[in-house]
Parts: C-alpha cells; structure tokens; sequence
C-alpha cells in the first residue's frame, strides 16, 4: 500500500468517524428536545388541569396540578412558571393557606419587582390575615406601579371595606 492509499484511507476513516459523531450529537441533541418538549407539554397540561380544576371550585385538585406543573420546570423561570405561581398563589387564598399564598406572592415580587397584581394580592392576603400596616404598603406599591390602573383602586376599597375600615 503506497503512502498516498494510507493516507486517503486515513482520511476517509476520519471522515466516518466525523459522520458517525455528527449523527450521535445530532440525535442526542434530538432526544434532549424531545424530552424537554414532553416537560413542557406536561406543565401546560397541569396548568390547563389546574385552570379547569379552580372553574369548578375544586382548589385543593387545582393546587396539586399547579404544583405538579412547576415540578417540570427546569430552573430556568419562564413567563407560564410566573403565570401557573399565580394561580397557585390565588388557590392557596381560596384554601385559607395565607402563609403559604404571602411566600407565593412574594416569590413572584422577587422575580418581578414591578408585578402590580402580586402586590395587590399579597396585600389583600395580609389584611385577611388581619396585618393592615403590610396591607396597605403593599396596596401603595401596587398603585404605585399601576397609579392609572383604576380597577385596582376599586378592588383595594372592596378589600377595605369588607375588612371593616
């Protein structure tokens, strides 16, 4: 075998080796999205379950389902991760976890600094939790962010009045 075969045997080894190399980086990167497709599909379908689960006044399933739907997050947060938190966040309120609605709320503010509507239900989770002074600041910062949002005027004086002030 001359000198010139070897090497064009080389080369052409290494161009397979390359190829077979490219094929596997390429299907594993395949796999990978696919597998990351299928945990967001999941979290869209517990969010989805969890959305129709709170129509029907059902907030102890609806909590389970968004729990479950943040477990597929990935560490990155997303906007749906904000949105499911949220909905979270309003079933732990119908539930009278207040607790667990403030840390809810206040995750989504520590995300978001200029999240009105977190704000605002923090602050109507506070006054039922009978705490006006972090009620109120947290109504102010809300209309602060929003100060020409005026449902949300009306909503802190529905909240207020029925908490008796």
């Amino acid at each position: 075998m001359s000198k010139n075969n070897s090497r064009d045997k080389i080369e052409a080894e290494g161009e397979q080796v390359e190829s077979a190399a490219g094929r596997v980086v390429s299907g594993v990167q395949g796999v990978l999205s696919e597998v990351s497709g299928s945990a967001a599909n999941k979290k869209l379908t517990y969010r989805r379950q969890g959305i129709d689960f709170m129509s029907k006044g059902d907030y102890a399933s609806a909590r389970n389902a968004f729990e479950l739907a943040l477990s597929f997050s990935n560490g990155l947060v997303k906007k749906v991760d904000v949105d499911i938190s949220y909905y979270l966040g309003v079933c732990e309120v119908k539930l009278g976890d207040y607790d667990a609605a403030v840390k809810t709320f206040s995750a989504i503010i520590g995300l978001n600094e200029k999240a009105d509507e977190a704000y605002y239900m923090r602050g109507k989770v506070e006054l039922m939790k009978g705490d006006k002074a972090a009620a109120l600041a947290d109504y102010d910062r809300a209309v602060g962010l929003k100060p020409s949002k005026y449902e949300l005027y009306q909503k802190i004086f529905v909240d207020l009045y029925e908490a008796g002030y």
